[in-house]
């Protein structure tokens, strides 16, 4: 059988694969940062509600400052925006093994984002998480106009990379991120923090790999 070609892009979600997202803190936060105080389950359902303006936030629809004063009329947020905005960035934290990895595959491969986010996430990242110097650009939902798995978010990163999906591997946590890109020919990895099978799977397509520090493997 005909070995699979190395991949020339390695197009990564950010959060809970270039870095941890923390959700459940965050949760809890806001939570008590709301008049009345809400639960961390009500206030998942709400932000999931089209209503909340999230989906709208994500594509560049609304602002920064436009989706928090939305957020104080439909949840009761009690923080004015700077408050807000340093407990919703606070929700990353370092992924040490993809770190590493990425560090290990530096000049074997290009680095490339793809990301529902917004500008506020976007702007902290690249300050707070030097690893994302590594990559070449980030084609993010609100700059795009488009989110994940709508297939105009991939087709724009592929213009930007300037190459065929076949020579793309996509990293994601959400299952049917992946799935979506793989229908428009993109080679997908669904990565669940299994730093293991991933380094596995890039072993076979020919890369070489250090070993997984053990300080910061299998967290």
């Amino acid at each position: 059988m005909k070995p699979a070609v190395r991949p020339l892009v390695l197009l990564m979600d950010l959060g809970n694969v270039t870095v941890r997202l923390r959700f459940g803190e965050f949760f809890d936060a806001l939570g008590a940062a709301c008049v009345p105080a809400r639960s961390a389950e009500e206030l998942r359902g709400m932000l999931q509600d089209p209503g909340s303006g999230h989906a709208g936030y994500e594509r560049g629809v609304l602002d920064g400052p436009g989706w928090h004063v939305l957020l104080q009329r439909r949840l009761g947020l009690a923080l004015d925006y700077p408050a807000w905005l340093r407990l919703w960035n606070g929700v990353f934290e370092a992924n040490k093994p993809m770190e590493a990895l990425i560090t290990g595959l530096r000049g074997q491969v290009r680095f490339w984002g793809l990301s529902n986010t917004n500008a506020e996430h976007l702007r902290h990242l690249k300050a707070a998480y030097p690893i994302l110097g590594a990559f070449e650009g980030i084609t993010a939902s609100n700059e795009v106009g488009a989110a994940k798995p709508e297939p105009a978010i991939y087709a724009s990163a592929l213009r930007s990379l300037g190459v065929p999906g076949g020579e793309v591997l996509y990293l994601d946590d959400v299952e049917d991120y992946v799935r979506a890109a793989e229908s428009l020919g993109i080679r997908g990895f669904h990565y669940t923090f299994n730093d293991d099978a991933l380094r596995g799977t890039l072993r076979s397509l020919g890369f070489t790999l250090p070993p997984l520090d053990m300080r910061f493997g299998h967290v």
